[in-house]
């Protein structure tokens, strides 16, 4: 995945968008305050989600770290690897790091998140 494609979001996610489907995953600074994670508690595939709900956590040394879906949709997939493979999150978070994916139920829910993220990204080109 190319970091160029990665949509930062909600202060400590990243977003990759392909076409109706956003791929989720934990920014890697967040992990540099963290010696441990003790645990991954995704979402299960099948489930719908909404904007901005709680949809699962990373445990860690520092605290949980709440996992929330930029959209509405379903998950059409989830990261078994990191659950049993944490160094994951740590190593090689923007590749094999990822959590789940929602596929959007709501086109105007996955358009007004593309907008907001790409006059976000112009406000700091200023």
């Amino acid at each position: 995945m190319e970091d160029e494609s990665i949509i930062e979001y909600n202060d400590q996610l990243w977003a990759i968008v392909n076409e109706d489907v956003v791929t989720i995953g934990v920014k890697q600074e967040v992990f540099e305050d963290i010696n441990e994670v003790w645990g991954v508690d995704l979402p299960e595939e099948g489930n719908e989600v909404n904007t901005e709900e709680i949809c699962g956590e990373v445990e860690t040394d520092d605290g949980p770290i709440n996992l929330y879906a930029p959209i509405e949709g379903e998950i059409v997939d989830i990261n078994t690897a990191v659950q049993s493979d944490f160094e994951l999150l740590f190593d090689d978070n923007n590749e094999d790091g990822w959590l789940f994916k929602v596929k959007s139920s709501n086109s105007e829910d996955l358009e007004q998140f593309l907008s907001e993220n790409e006059s976000d990204s112009e406000d700091e080109d200023l």
